[in-house]
């Protein structure tokens, strides 16, 4: 009788570590699938850092916390695989947050917008301005005027 629970005790923890593991494969596909985004610098000095190194323009994407068409551009357009792997490929990316001093404090006041959400492309190496986009863009708005920009 005893041998027979033994075997029982067994198969339960078999059937247990199959359905862990199929979770784990379940949770991993959805990370994998999700799982592009966009590089971040970590500051405005990082970026214009590893511009220069990378030779690419920086992109700093000015918003605040407070602005629903930030979120709605986050969530709809930067959440883009998409425009994800198109920023990643041409651009060193940075975003400041209005609304926190140590965000702003390396950043230029030429780059601190009135309004947001604003995005910035800036030359890493003379820190210009080299064209810029105001308020929220969809997806085909937004990789039409960053692959063919024109102030």
């Amino acid at each position: 009788m005893q041998k027979n629970w033994h075997l029982k005790m067994r198969c339960h923890k078999g059937y247990k570590m199959k359905i862990f593991t199929k979770i784990l494969l379940i949770l991993i596909s959805i990370v994998a699938l999700n799982g592009t985004e966009i590089i971040h610098a970590n500051s405005y000095a990082d970026a214009l850092e590893k511009g220069v190194e990378q030779n690419k323009p920086v992109m700093l994407f000015a918003h605040s916390p407070f602005c629903p068409w930030c979120r709605k551009m986050e969530a709809d357009t930067l959440s883009d695989n998409e425009v994800i792997e198109y920023i990643n490929k041409n651009f060193i990316f940075v975003t400041v947050d209005l609304s926190l001093s140590m965000d702003i404090e390396d950043v230029p006041a030429k780059f601190l917008p009135e309004g947001t959400p604003t995005t910035y492309v800036i030359d890493p190496k003379t820190q210009e301005l080299l064209y810029s986009l105001r308020g929220y863009k969809n997806k085909k708005s937004f990789l039409g005027r960053v692959s063919r920009p024109s102030n």
